[in-house]
């Protein structure tokens, strides 16, 4: 229910989130969305390698051809995955990317006659289509039924300065469409699928983690096995509660075999070797100095601080959107929760040694759902402030695009 800037949640499941979903009217949504992102990256990757000048050779001596316009979206860490792929966790630092995607690359290296770069585009490419599919179903669940306000989530979904990454060698698509599948169920009780989801999400990356925090809420305000102490009597409640809240540890526990197989038993291996990567461990009010203070020691419009802005910059304004929704009720707990799981396993280990601390939390972001659905809640009846999200969202995301396609440094 909408009320001025806020939507209203009651404490109990809505009747229209027990109500079937129209699949068939949001995949053929789905679909032609998809085929016109699609369209749009191509058209987007010839113009930035063609008018912008290349970060790795003379300016405008290169020709575009189906190679290039597929290797220029494999960059920076796309690098680890297709290591995995080939020759498994080798060496240790690979330990840091979990594995479904590597996998999932593997197998399509095969339909790809030993294409691997192909392949792993291909997967991230086709994973946007339950990508879009989830923010669809999860929209006119959540917003209500109507496909105009789907259809205006997803695009801000689409228009955030990051979202290009949905496109490129990396986990942002296949992670987005596992959690929000995974949130669309935990939202209906379908408690089975909630926990497929939510396991495939902890196997893509290690934000996947965040998941367990929503779960758990969801399952104990429906359940209340504190006051319906007879349930535990029933084998579906001791079921569904193994399911749900053993996804994300299960996912871990995979992690840590892989870790004792590359790091000759130690299992914790995948947690450690981020320290490889200039992450380190610091006091939360450290973390919250170096958030606030990352704009401070650089110079005014450097590129130094352009890198701050689209991560630590974008952080803070994440914090002040969820803050504002919770405050306002504009958000169940679940995505309340959702959100500040995710935040805080983004900034939990800064890189202090870089010129940006956070370094990747703008892409981690790509995953903020919840901010994404709030955001068409307000936009919806004020066109004004449409226009400023995915107007310029997309400017900003067209010239991100083309220095990431050039081989600049946004990872």
């Amino acid at each position: 229910m909408t009320q001025g800037w806020a939507v209203t949640y009651p404490p109990t499941v809505d009747a229209a989130q027990k109500q079937p979903l129209p699949w068939r009217r949001l995949c053929r949504e789905a679909a032609w969305i998809w085929l016109v992102w699609q369209i749009l990256l191509v058209m987007l990757t010839y113009a930035a390698l063609t008018f912008t000048p290349s970060t790795l050779g003379h300016p405008h001596t290169s020709v575009v051809t189906l190679d290039t316009l597929v290797t220029s979206w494999v960059r920076h860490d796309s690098a680890w995955y297709l290591q995995i792929a080939a020759h498994g966790y080798t060496p240790p630092q690979t330990l840091a990317f979990f594995p479904l995607y590597p996998a999932l690359i593997r197998l399509a290296t095969l339909l790809c006659f030993g294409n691997a770069p192909l392949a792993a585009i291909l997967v991230a490419r086709l994973a946007c289509y339950p990508a879009f599919l989830g923010m669809l179903a999860l929209a006119w669940q959540e917003l209500g039924p109507r496909i105009s306000t789907s259809r205006l989530a997803l695009a801000i979904t689409l228009a955030y300065p990051l979202a290009f990454f949905f496109g490129a060698a990396y986990t942002e698509s296949l992670f987005l469409a596992a959690a929000a599948f995974a949130l669309l169920f935990l939202r209906r009780h379908a408690w089975g699928w909630a926990a497929l989801f939510t396991f495939i999400a902890a196997v893509s990356r290690p934000t996947g983690l965040i998941l367990i925090l929503p779960v758990a809420w969801e399952w104990a305000r429906t359940e209340r096995p504190w006051q319906h102490w007879r349930i535990w009597r029933e084998w579906r409640t001791w079921r569904d509660g193994a399911l749900l809240l053993g996804a994300v540890p299960a996912a871990y526990v995979v992690m840590a075999v892989i870790s004792m197989q590359a790091m000759q038993g130690d299992p914790k291996a995948f947690i450690s070797i981020h320290s490889k990567f200039d992450r380190v461990t610091l006091a939360p009010w450290e973390i919250v100095r170096l958030l606030f203070g990352a704009f401070y020691p650089v110079e005014m419009g450097s590129f130094a601080q352009a890198h701050n802005l689209t991560d630590a910059g974008l952080v803070i304004v994440f914090i002040v959107l969820v803050i504002v929704g919770a405050v306002r009720r504009a958000m169940p707990v679940s995505f309340v929760l959702y959100m500040a799981g995710l935040i805080v396993l983004i900034i939990a280990s800064p890189t202090p040694n870089l010129i940006d601390p956070f370094v990747s939390s703008g892409r981690f972001l790509t995953a903020a759902i919840p901010v994404f659905l709030l955001l068409a809640t307000w936009a919806e009846r004020r066109p004004w402030l449409t226009w400023l999200i995915i107007g310029g969202g997309l400017y900003l995301q067209a010239v991100l695009a083309a220095y990431f396609l050039i081989g600049g440094w946004i990872i």
